[in-house]
């Protein structure tokens, strides 16, 4: 597991956040629209290896997949295993991400990720930190809340925190690993001094700030979808305006079940969740639609809407006008990302101080 993964859990919110925001462009209604390097010297050659590696560094192989065939570097008189390397690369061919011949320039990169875990492992070890299981369990809690709060501010789906692990490449122990080590981490910088931003902090950073919060005029739709193919004949489109028009007049009835109608009668990709389409702003879905859509007034259901993919029956669930959002809306989200970006920041410092004060062999010659 990686110093990177270990961040992942850390902020896992900050990842569901990202991961909703795609909910608003939709394949149904398609969008309308230098850091100093750290260098270190390879304990065989007097050549300087820079974070992001040199390509002269790695010789891969054959199918263009770099692997470790003796250790990748010395910390401290440690060594770390030629596994370690490969695991993570082996990661990277599985998910897909890189392209094999792609992975050679990032080799150099996971090398240093690698250092940075080993050094962080041991400043924790020194420490004598130790996390509870109920500790961790109390951090999943959290993450599990967070996603799910996310997910309801987006108007997405829900996703759960397995799923989300899933993508990342990563088993449910080595999550458990990865957060107890979070919260190590956490704890051995607060004893080295850093002080997390309190309430008053927060505030201020929002009274600073508030062109970050100003938000555009969004609704909150979701619609019916009756599909026809891009090569229909005119007829066609007749034929399915027609059904369009008769789950129009159900879905408009008095009390009628806009959400089991869409499940059930809908043709795209959103049915399962009900139509449901998310808030979004002007400017993100196709004119045809925009344009009905912003008129509607909140629970109203329009008459068929023609766009490339077919016929739609919008209704509007939620109308939010332009402005600020008030702080009480942000603030826990806030919270979180500050308390993130300052723990980042000090263990950026920390990882600097450790590296100066440490012993490090490259051996780049046992990649290839």
């Amino acid at each position: 597991m990686n110093l990177k993964k270990h961040l992942a859990a850390l902020s896992l919110s900050l990842v569901a956040a990202a991961t909703a925001v795609g909910c608003s462009s939709n394949s149904e209604i398609p969008d309308a629209s230098n850091q100093e390097q750290k260098q270190y010297r390879s304990v065989n050659t007097d050549e300087q290896v820079g974070e992001e590696g040199s390509n002269a560094a790695v010789t891969p192989a054959a199918n263009g997949v770099p692997h470790a065939y003796g250790p990748i570097a010395t910390v401290n008189g440690k060594d770390i295993p030629a596994e370690d390397f490969n695991t993570e690369i082996e990661r990277l061919v599985a998910s897909g991400q890189f392209p094999p011949q792609l992975l050679a320039h990032v080799a150099p990169q996971i090398v240093e990720r690698l250092i940075d875990q080993e050094l962080m492992d041991g400043a924790v070890t020194k420490a004598n930190i130790t996390v509870t299981d109920a500790e961790v369990d109390s951090k999943l809690d959290e993450i599990r809340q967070e996603i799910s709060e996310t997910a309801e501010e987006m108007g997405g789906p829900a996703r759960s925190l397995e799923d989300m692990v899933e993508e990342l490449g990563i088993s449910q122990e080595e999550l458990r690993d990865s957060i107890r080590q979070s919260i190590a981490i956490e704890r051995l910088l607060i004893d080295n001094g850093l002080q997390v931003p309190d309430a008053q902090q927060v505030r201020a950073f929002y009274d600073a700030n508030q062109e970050m919060f100003q938000v555009p005029e969004q609704i909150r739709a979701r619609h019916i979808l009756i599909r026809v193919e891009p090569d229909a004949s005119e007829a066609d489109w007749e034929a399915a305006r027609v059904r369009a028009e008769e789950i129009r007049k159900e879905a408009a009835q008095p009390g009628a079940d806009f959400v089991e109608i869409a499940r059930t009668r809908s043709e795209g990709p959103s049915a399962p969740q009900g139509g449901e389409l998310g808030m979004f702003p002007r400017g993100q879905m196709v004119p045809e639609f925009e344009n009905v859509a912003f008129a509607l007034n909140k629970d109203e259901v329009s008459e068929p809407v023609r766009t490339q993919f077919g016929w739609h029956i919008i209704q509007v669930t939620e109308k939010q006008p332009a402005g600020v959002l008030e702080f009480d809306e942000v603030q826990p989200r806030l919270e979180r990302e500050l308390r993130n970006q300052t723990i980042q920041q000090a263990l950026q410092g920390y990882l600097e101080n450790l590296r100066a004060e440490s012993q490090i062999e490259m051996h780049e010659e046992n990649i290839r």
